[in-house]
C-alpha cells in the first residue's frame, strides 16, 4: 500500500474518501490491486469508490462496532457499515447529479441490495 495524503492519484483519493489511509499492509482494508481493478471497471473514480464501499459494508469485519479484551483494552468504531453505505450513496448521487446537469453519460440509478437478515428473519 502506498497512500499519499496529497491525493496525487485516483487510488489515493478513493482510499481517502473511504477512510482506508493506513500505510501498513496489515491494517489496510483492501490491497491496491482491488482499488485498481474497480478503477478499470468504472468510468469515474467516485463510482469505483462507491462500489468498494458497498463491498466493504458487506464484509463481516465491518459489522464489528467495538472490541474489548481482558484488562482495560477497549476499542469502538461506531457503525462503519452504515457510514460506508452513506459514502457510497453520496458518491453515486454526485455522479448522477453531474450527469443529469450536463446531459451526458448514463444516469446512475440507486439499486437495492441485500444487507442481511433482519430481526424477524426477513431480508432487509
Amino acid at each position: 500500500m502506498s497512500y499519499d495524503p496529497s491525493l496525487a492519484t485516483d487510488l489515493d483519493w478513493m482510499r481517502y474518501r473511504l477512510g482506508d489511509t493506513s500505510n501498513d499492509p496489515a491494517t489496510e482494508w483492501l490491497p491496491d490491486e482491488t482499488y485498481e481493478a474497480e478503477l478499470a471497471i468504472h468510468s469515474d473514480r467516485r463510482l469505483a469508490a462507491a462500489s468498494i464501499a458497498i463491498a466493504l459494508s458487506n464484509s463481516p469485519n465491518m459489522a464489528l462496532t467495538s472490541f474489548s479484551a481482558s484488562g482495560d483494552m477497549s476499542v469502538s468504531w461506531g457503525d462503519r457499515r452504515k457510514h460506508l453505505l452513506e459514502v457510497a450513496k453520496l458518491l453515486r448521487d454526485e455522479v448522477a447529479a453531474e450527469e443529469w446537469a450536463t446531459g451526458g453519460g448514463d444516469v446512475v440509478m440507486e439499486m437495492p441490495f441485500l444487507t442481511g437478515l433482519g430481526t424477524a428473519g426477513e431480508w432487509s
